[in-house]
């Protein structure tokens, strides 16, 4: 069992934010206080802190509605409109409700029911889809590590404070899920076997044979403890210091199969649009997108154009891009992927001449940066 409060490794990762710094002396686990501070803000301290989720925080209706069909599943009918409200349409990122209330749900669903383990279930049955566009980032990100920088990155589509911090070490990763403060027992490992299962399953998905070094639980083993070890093949701890999961650092780079960057794309893009509408204010990635698609090809703004008509630095806007977990680079990629797909998809002009509008001289040139745009080629897109 590793502590939760080991302080060294090799990388915080909190919310969208991550620092990469090694540790093999006190003056540079400094430094890495320092970093920490500088990345995450002055409230991070020496040692993970584990997120804590407060009963006024908001959380998202399509969640209610996912604990809702998992009863319905089980043949326990409630009345949806009594119980939580109209669905919203289009899947509003403004539907959400306060923390305090998706306990009462809870609790009232256990009652229910009568199934003590109903959020291992939950987790079973959604695998940790909760909302609609979480699960296509996760399933069609490049890696694990990058499914996990989707969550971090897009959390507030479910809710306003974190729920997961990652903590990644020499040879192992720590997850810590949330406290839920003024939550009941029952109630507290509803949402904690929820939550760790689901995490469980997205490491699954990339790795089928993946097994956890330890799955840990800050509560004493409930009367219904098979059910962990059904779920999590033995690996399970009970009245640890912290909930969550500690597997191998290798796991984070392991790919899934199927994915499709193209999909990972535009979700990203609708993912942000609706971070934006949820909070009010537009994030520095979108900005910089808006003003590479608004730039016709063959030209390309250069960052420290697109610096200049955002009113920063390079330095400033370098910064400020890697605090929402991205990069101008990148950004740039996907801006000439989206163009790039929009000629080749226009039919009324061939590959060839959609390499000259991109400013190639050389269609194959163009074949190959295509492909490592999108993942696939302009034949096989067309």
């Amino acid at each position: 069992m590793r502590a939760a409060s080991e302080p060294t490794g090799r990388l915080a990762l909190a919310t969208d934010c991550h620092v990469n710094l090694t540790n093999s002396s006190t003056e540079a686990y400094a430094d890495y206080i320092v970093a920490a501070r500088w990345w995450l803000g002055s409230a991070v301290d020496m040692g993970p802190e584990i997120p804590s989720v407060r009963p006024d925080a908001a959380i998202s209706v399509d969640v209610l509605w996912a604990l809702y069909e998992t009863v319905a599943a089980q043949g326990t009918m409630l009345e949806p409109s009594q119980w939580l409200g109209e669905r919203p349409e289009n899947d509003s990122p403004q539907a959400h409700v306060p923390m305090s209330q998706f306990y009462l749900l809870s609790e009232q669903a256990l009652n229910a029911t009568s199934d003590q383990a109903l959020g291992l279930h939950w987790g079973e049955r959604n695998g940790g889809q909760l909302i609609t566009l979480l699960p296509q980032l996760i399933r069609h990100a490049e890696t694990l590590r990058q499914a996990f920088t989707n969550l971090f990155r897009f959390r507030r589509l479910v809710c306003d404070e974190p729920g997961l911090r990652l903590c990644e070490h020499d040879d192992h990763v720590t997850l810590y899920c949330s406290k839920f403060s003024g939550a009941s027992l029952p109630v507290r490992r509803l949402l904690s076997e929820m939550s760790v299962l689901g995490v469980y399953r997205v490491a699954l998905a990339y790795d089928p044979d993946a097994r956890p070094e330890q799955v840990c639980f800050d509560y004493p083993a409930p009367p219904y403890h098979e059910e962990y070890t059904r779920l999590f093949n033995g690996c399970e701890s009970f009245d640890e210091g912290f909930t969550g999961i500690i597997f191998k650092r290798e796991l984070l780079e392991a790919r899934i199969p199927w994915r499709d960057p193209s999909v990972h794309e535009a979700m990203y893009a609708l993912a942000e649009r609706r971070l934006h509408q949820l909070t009010g204010t537009a994030t520095y990635a979108s900005r910089v997108r808006d003003l590479l698609m608004a730039q016709p090809a063959p030209h390309r703004l250069t960052m420290q154009a697109a610096a200049g008509e955002l009113r920063l630095s390079v330095r400033s806007l370098h910064r400020r891009l890697a605090d929402e977990g991205t990069s101008y680079t990148r950004l740039a990629s996907e801006a000439s992927a989206a163009v790039a797909k929009r000629l080749i998809l226009d039919e009324r002009q061939s590959i060839k001449e959609a390499a000259y509008s991109m400013g190639f001289s050389d269609p194959n040139s163009f074949h190959r940066a295509f492909k490592r745009w999108t993942g696939t080629t302009p034949k096989a897109l067309r």
